[in-house]
């Protein structure tokens, strides 16, 4: 979330979520951030069971210091933004799912996904590095077709700005062996890969949340695809052998049936776009 407070100042907000399913916090962790420095300005501890902050994380004369970025974050948390949190949060302890806070139904397998925006930021720390003395973020974003075995991660990489419209320095398509293809770039091709010899090559602590993160994505999509599957079972009745009802020309079987678990013949496979279709 961003704030724009009256003085000028902008915050943004980082949600963090307890991943421990035996621990009974019932809340969230926020982290403030100015503007311009990931460096945390003040936390906060946000209790869904009734949207307050609690006064033992962030005492009273703590909050009142940094009153007006706190009522800003109140008055900008809606009602959808609220069933957002409480789903992040029963995700993390495990106990949900991202398809009940994101409609899934108009997007086609093959197209990528923004990790931050299906299932929340985490493992921020790994996401973020210092390197000559400036601050350089990565967002990344995951294919979420269960049959494809792309097995890499389209990296953006940004600098730290107080710009309110970023673009990435660079942005690739990074494979979990360790290389990488420029999708696009704002600097010299020298640059990049000083960059990728510098803060990811052999950074074995991102990729392993890269992988991870990969899994988590790759699992969403096999839900995705049962359950497109359990709704065309219930459809009236076309036979697989039966003109497509969309007018193609071609057998339901050879297409919207395909469609409609997310299912290619392996003579149509085609890699995954790589395009983001949900940020």
């Amino acid at each position: 979330m961003e704030l724009d407070l009256r003085e000028g100042e902008k915050y943004r907000v980082l949600e963090v979520y307890c991943a421990n399913p035996d621990c009974k916090c019932g809340g969230v962790r926020l982290c403030f951030f100015k503007e311009g420095n990931n460096v945390v300005a003040f936390e906060a501890y946000l209790r869904i069971k009734d949207f307050t902050l609690d006064p033992e994380f962030l005492p009273p004369e703590k909050a009142e210091e940094h009153r007006a970025v706190i009522d800003e974050f109140f008055r900008k948390l809606t009602d959808a933004q609220k069933r957002r949190v409480v789903c992040r949060y029963m995700l993390a302890k495990g106990i949900g799912d991202p398809t009940d806070y994101i409609d899934f139904s108009a997007l086609e397998f093959g197209e990528c996904l923004s990790y931050e925006a299906v299932f929340g930021e985490e493992d921020d720390e790994v996401l973020t590095i210092e390197r000559g003395g400036k601050h350089y973020f990565f967002h990344d974003q995951y294919c979420f077709n269960p049959s494809c075995r792309c097995n890499s991660v389209i990296l953006e990489v940004f600098m730290a700005s107080s710009e309110e419209v970023q673009e990435p320095l660079f942005v690739i398509d990074l494979d979990f062996c360790g290389e990488y293809e420029i999708k696009e770039r704002k600097c010299t091709e020298g640059e990049v890969d000083e960059f990728f010899n510098d803060a990811i090559r052999g950074n074995e602590r991102l990729f392993s949340v890269l992988k991870k993160r990969y899994g988590r994505m790759k699992g969403l999509g096999k839900m995705i695809q049962k359950q497109r599957l359990g709704r065309s079972r219930h459809r009236e009745k076309v036979g697989r052998n039966d003109p497509c009802p969309c007018g193609s020309g071609k057998k339901y079987k050879n297409c919207c049936w395909l469609k409609e678990i997310g299912v290619r013949k392996v003579e149509d496979a085609v890699p995954c776009q790589r395009s983001k279709v949900l940020n």
